[in-house]
């Protein structure tokens, strides 16, 4: 057997360990949503668990968390803690579960160890308040393994529900989850054939009764799951590619050393590569058999994904972990033992005490930075947005532009309907009453576009007034008097407003098979491979006493890379707002809104059915004096399209005047 002969259990233990931990984690379970999580959140709240069952979207799809979380938040509502409740609530269970392993294993002392050893862990305390996969992940791991010493203790129907119950939730937590069941069974296997030569007839039970139909149920189970979902999966894994490729952080899937020894050394966060001593100790002090068991458990997932030739970060493997900290506490537990007798009480005493600080002073450090972490978090609530959303529908008139931060989901969730109605309305009608920004009262500059580029004074303070607190998050309304400078004209004439393009290699057409206003657009034909610059023939010379912003809309088709803008001659610096908000379908004689992924490196159809159109505002600075200003049109494809070309003049109101 690979277990010991267990004590009684002990509830008193893994309960005040996971009442401290709740403690910890209560600030961070209740801080807004943000990171990957938020994305999960934005992309996966309206889907039902059927559509996440058999529909994988991408690699930010955590299916059994989603289907979990979705289910809580529409009993009881959407707030943090409960889209979160799944995560905390694993990390709580999987607590138990370590202790029952740990005295399983070995004993209270390896039991009670392993406890204070996971609550102290980066990964269990951080991913127990984020709201993705991977505390579901360690939990169902761990049951796994229970799974397989229940069965191996002789308590088949048990260990076969729970095993093949934990098998088939781990690969629905995580795909690549699945690496780890190959390495259950082989290691079980092997046991058994180890088992064999001193319980012959209690070998072949367990083999042909209840060990080889539970492993070969679970095994048809997720290989029909993944057969159903595969061509999903395939582009999941191309989108993460592309990802990593386009990522500023850069980054790679490929089977290195430098990314094993990364995995290894994210792992035994926060304490670092020392963390493995103990580990290997208790892995060398185990018998053959349990030995064999852990490092087939560990060894068969880094075949398989050496075999793959593709990897993951630290986190994807965390089925890992959990066993790491087994196999520390064993380490610790019987590395004292074997010190204390060539020592005496009072040497091991300041043992105890070393250790304790050792694995204690990373814990706290890595926990108050977590802890510092969260309260720098700058989004809305959930429950904020929703107060915001019933002020704005309130007060907030019907050609007024809304504009929200792209990274807050919360905001997005709630708002980003709303924003895209009045886009469309001040678009289609040609007529501005403001411009309102909202988003968290710490964070102006992110109202513009979440990049480093955009400086913080882009939007200064004399250029908005505060119009309401709601909680965190504040409602600015840009103070200015609006003019209109390039008036809407549905169906234009495109041939006056941009004259006779000088370069016989493009050619413009009015275009009724794709319109956006009116019933006809601007379509540009480049029968050339350089980019084209073309400007307008007429140009605005704009005077102000003060800064002035120019806000300036038009229509393009959906991702081309073909834009118009303005040539303003001066030092600043152009902000597109509400990015990728108004992308509209055409539907018949209609047009259909469509809501975009918010990680911007969603997978493209490669054939799309639908000609989509995309709402494009920018806001220009202008400063003091006089300005020159000139539209232009920068081509890149072959074929283009725009529609709705539209500017606002956007002047400070003097008082007194």
């Amino acid at each position: 057997m690979i277990t010991a002969d267990k004590e009684k259990y002990s509830w008193k233990t893994p309960t005040a360990v996971s009442l401290f931990f709740t403690l910890l984690c209560l600030p961070g379970l209740i801080t807004p949503i943000h990171g990957d999580e938020a994305v999960t959140y934005l992309e996966h709240i309206v889907s039902t668990p059927f559509q996440l069952l058999f529909q994988y979207s991408g690699p930010n799809q955590h299916t059994l968390f989603s289907i979990l979380s979705n289910s809580l938040m529409r009993i009881i509502g959407e707030y943090e803690i409960i889209f979160r409740l799944p995560v905390f609530a694993a990390a709580i269970l999987s607590i138990f579960v370590i202790y029952h392993l740990g005295q399983s294993f070995g004993n209270r002392t390896v039991a009670t160890i392993a406890s204070f050893l996971i609550i102290g862990s980066y990964h269990h305390f951080y991913w127990a308040q984020f709201g993705r996969g991977y505390a579901l992940t360690e939990l169902l791991a761990l049951t796994s393994v229970l799974g397989i010493t229940l069965l191996l203790d002789k308590k088949p129907n048990e260990g076969a529900l729970v095993l093949v119950f934990s098998g088939f939730t781990l690969c629905l937590a995580l795909p690549s989850n699945a690496y780890f069941l190959p390495g259950c069974g082989i290691a079980t296997l092997v046991v058994l054939w180890r088992l064999k030569k001193t319980e012959g007839p209690v070998f072949w039970f367990l083999l042909s009764k209840k060990l080889l139909p539970s492993f070969l149920f679970l095994m048809v189970l997720t290989a029909g799951y993944f057969f159903m979902i595969y061509d999903d999966l395939v582009r999941g894994i191309e989108t993460h590619k592309n990802f990593l490729n386009q990522a500023e952080f850069g980054g790679s899937t490929a089977v290195t050393l430098s990314q094993f020894h990364e995995i290894i050394r994210g792992l035994a966060r926060p304490w670092g590569l020392w963390f493995y001593i103990p580990v290997l100790y208790g892995l060398w002090t185990l018998n053959k058999t349990r030995r064999v068991f852990f490092l087939i458990l560990f060894g068969t997932p880094a075949l398989v994904t050496v075999l793959s030739g593709m990897m993951g970060p630290p986190r994807a493997y965390i089925y890992m972990f959990p066993f790491l900290i087994l196999l520390a506490a064993l380490g610790i537990d019987r590395g004292i033992g074997f010190l204390s007798r060539f020592a005496s009480h009072y040497f091991k005493k300041i043992l105890l005490a070393i250790l304790c600080l050792v694995f204690l002073i990373p814990s706290v450090l890595n926990h108050f930075q977590n802890y510092r972490g969260t309260t720098k978090v700058k989004y809305a609530t959930m429950n904020e947005s929703r107060e915001v959303l019933r002020h704005l529908q309130k007060q907030v008139s019907q050609n007024e532009l809304l504009v929200i931060p792209i990274d807050d989901m919360a905001l997005r969730r709630n708002l980003e309907p709303l924003v895209a109605k009045k886009m469309l309305r001040v678009f289609k009608d040609g007529r501005l009453d403001g411009i309102t920004f909202i988003g968290h009262k710490d964070v102006q500059e992110l109202y513009l576009y979440p990049h480093d580029a955009i400086y913080p004074g882009a939007l200064p303070d004399s250029s908005v007034q505060v119009i309401a607190d709601i909680g965190n998050v504040r409602i600015h309304r840009m103070n200015g008097k609006i003019t209109p400078l390039f008036p809407l004209e549905a169906d234009i004439n495109f041939s006056r407003r941009w004259g006779k393009f000088r370069n016989p290699k493009l050619s413009k057409t009015n275009t009724r098979k794709h319109k956006f206003l009116g019933q006809q657009s601007l379509q540009i034909k480049k029968n050339m491979q350089e980019d084209a610059l073309v400007y307008s023939p007429s140009t605005k010379h704009i005077s102000s006493q003060d800064i002035s912003f120019i806000l300036y809309g038009y229509a393009g088709k959906y991702q081309q890379k073909s834009k118009a803008g303005l040539l303003v001659k001066g030092d600043q610096q152009a902000f597109p707002l509400n990015h990728l908000f108004g992308v509209y379908q055409e539907n018949k004689d209609d047009l259909a809104w469509k809501s975009i992924h918010p990680f911007f490196f969603f997978r493209h159809l490669k054939h799309e059915k639908h000609f989509k159109w995309q709402i494009i505002f920018m806001l220009f600075p202008l400063n003091a004096g006089l300005t020159e200003i000139q539209e232009s049109l920068f081509l890149r494809e072959e074929i283009s399209y725009f529609d709705g070309f539209q500017g606002y003049l956007l002047t400070p109101i003097v008082e007194g005047n």
